[in-house]
């Protein structure tokens, strides 16, 4: 063994709910308490060294939730999480959500809220020091974001329709500084980055006990200067049709990415440069057999056609593969 890491991850959680309701009025409240530890230990390339020491990562989070419905139109919920973080400044984040129907069928919904990440146990301490370097001066990342959407599903018919407009900004966000020496390490962005877009939604029941779905996504994401956000392909979509029978279901998949931008490591004399990636579609099929009451048979081929294709540069991905499994409950 020349390198490696040793670390473990618990989390525990505890989670309350009220139910209230009155007349027209039907609401839930939920309180929750969730407690993450990590630990994380460098294992020594060579001699031993300060990045080998033992770190502990511990965070607990206080959860406070409020959702109601009135009547068969109007919804809205609130949501507000405090985190409680022993090397981070402690934060505070919500949601706020509300929803209107009407009897067509026609829904209109909008949202709005706030989150944060922190960095991650590499990110803080790296892993070695004459290639990837820690930055414990790191903070967490933070974001803000809307969303506003229709839906229709109209009683009886066999076809639901969705749109959803969103965009978030991104503050602080953590990204790695590569440098000619291939020395790396993580950083804050000064600049906030954007990202905006459109996502379609569409499913249909059809005769035959065939169920479609289906998905498109347009993304515009950018960061400092304007430069479009590496591995953030601008058009995305996917299509599933599903059949069952009695015992015997299938799924065919059809998933398409766009064009995208990624890193360039190639260059040995220089920083990392930018590369345009090619767009790529990707085939694959489901089965599944069921012997018993909750005993099933399944099988899948994944990328059915082989096609050639990178989702990180340099890294080929996975060509047509296959897999049998048996899938039981209790």
């Amino acid at each position: 063994l020349s390198s490696g890491s040793d670390g473990t991850r618990v989390k525990e959680s505890l989670v309350s709910a009220l139910r209230l309701d009155k007349d027209a009025l039907a609401s839930t409240l939920t309180l929750a308490i969730d407690n993450k530890r990590e630990t994380y230990l460098n294992i020594p390339i060579g001699a031993a060294t300060s990045i080998n020491t033992k770190r502990v990562l511990n965070n607990t989070g206080y959860v406070a939730e409020y959702d109601a419905t009135v009547g068969d139109h109007f919804g809205f919920g609130a949501a507000l999480r405090h985190d409680q973080n022993d090397r981070f400044k402690n934060a505070d984040t919500y949601r706020i959500q509300a929803s209107w129907r009407f009897n067509t069928g026609l829904r209109l919904r909008a949202a709005s809220g706030s989150g944060i990440t922190a960095p991650t146990n590499f990110e803080l301490f790296g892993y070695d020091p004459t290639s990837f370097v820690g930055n414990p001066n790191l903070k967490p990342e933070k974001s803000k974001g809307w969303e506003a959407g229709l839906d229709w599903f109209a009683p009886n018919s066999p076809v639901r329709l969705g749109a959803t407009w969103f965009s978030d900004i991104l503050t602080g966000e953590i990204q790695t500084n590569f440098t000619p020496s291939f020395l790396s390490t993580p950083v804050n962005l000064a600049q906030p980055s954007y990202q905006h877009g459109l996502e379609l939604t569409a499913a249909a029941d059809l005769p035959g006990s065939v169920t479609l779905d289906g998905a498109y996504t347009h993304l515009k994401a950018t960061e400092k200067g304007g430069l479009t956000e590496v591995r953030r392909p601008d058009d995305t979509a996917s299509l599933n049709a599903t059949w069952r029978g009695q015992k015997v279901s299938v799924t065919g998949t059809v998933r398409y990415t766009g064009k995208f931008v990624d890193f360039d490591f190639t260059n040995p004399f220089g920083a990392a440069t930018r590369r345009a990636m090619p767009a790529f579609t990707l085939v694959n099929v489901a089965a599944a057999y069921k012997l018993a009451p909750r005993v099933e048979l399944t099988a899948r081929v994944e990328n059915l056609f082989n096609a050639k294709y990178q989702e990180v540069f340099t890294f080929q991905a996975q060509g047509v593969s296959a897999f049998v499994g048996l899938r039981a409950g209790f």
